[in-house]
């Protein structure tokens, strides 16, 4: 599966359990199912808790949508075609008893609203952005801290230039040389 894919197909395993028993001349015999488990592989760190708790049900439901949709590099597309995808999947399920629409303009608030915040999602180039790594993750614990290292290196908002001590001098250089 390219990288690039944000339509992946979830890994799925086949669970067998013991669904009661039937008796049968006095001995007891379980009765074994089968049921079919999607695996995203995609991990929620603990240290997002405090930011999910001040989202609200469109933007709770679009950030656990694009944690699965993600592709392995964190990144997402954000465009009319996304939030088609998005309200597609609402509108197919039931949450808390009720069937929720949701209409364009409220996905498209919702994820700018992710993106102020800013630690929740990180813009990487007009229409891409990142899941910040630091709350989810779809890969190697290694692969992690190097992205998360690149975010606080590189995306800081903070000047348009970093030091960068190179043998035992130091050079300057302009941020917008650093990134693609």
């Amino acid at each position: 599966m390219n990288k690039g894919d944000l339509s992946r197909k979830l890994d799925q395993k086949v669970i067998d359990y013991i669904d009661g028993h039937i008796a049968q001349d006095g001995i007891f015999i379980p009765v074994v199912k089968k049921k079919e488990i999607k695996m995203s592989n995609t991990k929620r760190f603990h240290n997002c808790l405090h930011i999910l708790l001040g989202l609200n049900k469109c933007q709770r439901l679009l950030m656990d949508w694009l944690a699965e949709e993600m592709d392995d590099d964190n990144m997402i597309i954000s465009d009319e075609h996304m939030r088609s995808k998005f309200i597609k999947f609402i509108e197919s399920i039931q949450v808390e008893g009720e069937i929720l629409s949701y209409k364009d303009q409220t996905v498209a608030n919702a994820f700018h609203d992710l993106v102020s915040r800013n630690d929740v999602l990180i813009k990487f180039s007009k229409g891409r952005y990142r899941l910040n790594p630091e709350f989810y993750w779809r890969g190697s614990d290694k692969e992690r801290i190097e992205a998360i290292m690149m975010n606080l290196q590189f995306n800081s908002a903070s000047t348009n230039f970093k030091i960068i001590k190179q043998a035992d001098e130091y050079v300057t250089v302009k941020k917008s040389m650093l990134k693609k």
